[in-house]
Order: structure tokens, then C-alpha cells, then sequence
């Protein structure tokens, strides 16, 4: 069933670009540059440029943990040769 012309009018009025007060050009040349790259660059480059900064979060979350284990075995161990030098001896 073919919509009324009314309709037509009121879904036109909520168009993007009709409530960019610009009928005549295309909507790709309304967006911002940013989202333009979003939509239209590559998909692989993309997710991997967005990804760079959990990536650093990451590594540096995981060297910190790293750097813990480390810390906490050679207390451990140290404390371990200072308990036990006594029982060689």
C-alpha cells in the first residue's frame, strides 16, 4: 500500500538532512571527517589504530604484575636462605 503524501512530507521533515537545512547535498558530505574514516576507511587499520591505546594500558598493566611476582619471589627467596642457613649449620 503506497504511503500517503502526508507521510511522505513527515519523513522527509526528519531526515538527516532535512534538519540540516541542506536537501541538495549527500549525507557522506555532512559528517564529520573523523566519522568518515570510521565508516569508510579500511577495517583492519582501523580497529587496530583504536585498539593502540588498551594495548599500552595492557602491556603496562602486565609489566607492573611482572615487576610484583619479581619483587615479591626474590623477598620471598631471600627470606627463605635467611630462616633456613641456620638448620645447614
Amino acid at each position: 500500500m503506497p504511503s500517503s503524501p502526508s507521510r511522505s512530507y513527515e519523513l522527509a521533515a526528519h531526515s538527516p538532512s532535512a534538519q540540516r537545512g541542506s536537501t541538495n547535498r549527500p549525507i557522506a558530505a555532512m559528517l564529520d571527517p573523523r566519522t568518515r574514516i570510521l565508516l569508510e576507511a579500511p577495517i583492519a587499520p582501523t580497529l587496530l589504530r583504536l585498539a593502540v591505546p588498551n594495548i599500552l594500558v595492557l602491556v603496562a598493566q602486565a609489566a607492573e604484575a611482572w615487576l610484583r611476582l619479581i619483587s615479591s619471589a626474590s623477598w620471598v627467596s631471600s627470606r627463605w636462605r635467611a630462616l633456613h642457613s641456620f638448620s645447614r649449620s
